[in-house]
């Protein structure tokens, strides 16, 4: 039964990247949805090498590598979009956009770090002000 599952599980997360993927690739023309799948979950295999062999001549393949700086890029994304309306729900979207970017982007261990980081700096951001619970 677990495998069964897990199977499911790993084909449904499977669909949803191939559709993200083809989702990225219809906006944008190439190269740029190729370096844009790059910045946003780490996929370099699409990346034309003449563009990989540039970013490593200059010192610029660690942009396309899955760090937090990716993560960075969807919660400041979530922030603004929340604005200031509820710092609750602007929380609860953070929180549900690391999941899906770990499920979207592998739990290697600079995913797991980074993903780790941001759920820190959104619970110190979520109770700021409130340093008297701690009193």
């Amino acid at each position: 039964m677990r495998s069964c599952s897990c199977a499911h599980h790993n084909s449904v997360v499977n669909e949803l990247r191939r559709r993200f993927t083809a989702g990225v690739q219809s906006a944008l023309p190439e190269p740029l949805a190729s370096f844009g799948m790059g910045l946003l979950i780490g996929q370099r295999n699409t990346l034309p090498q003449e563009i990989s062999q540039d970013l490593l001549m200059v010192g610029l393949t660690h942009i396309i590598a899955v760090s937090g700086y990716n993560l960075t890029i969807l919660l400041r994304s979530a922030e603004k979009v929340s604005g200031k309306r509820s710092k609750r729900m602007a929380t609860l979207l953070s929180l549900a956009l690391i999941g899906i970017f770990l499920l979207f982007a592998g739990t290697s261990a600079s995913i797991v770090r980074a993903a780790i980081v941001s759920l820190l700096s959104i619970a110190a951001g979520y109770y700021a002000g409130h340093s008297n619970h701690w009193c």
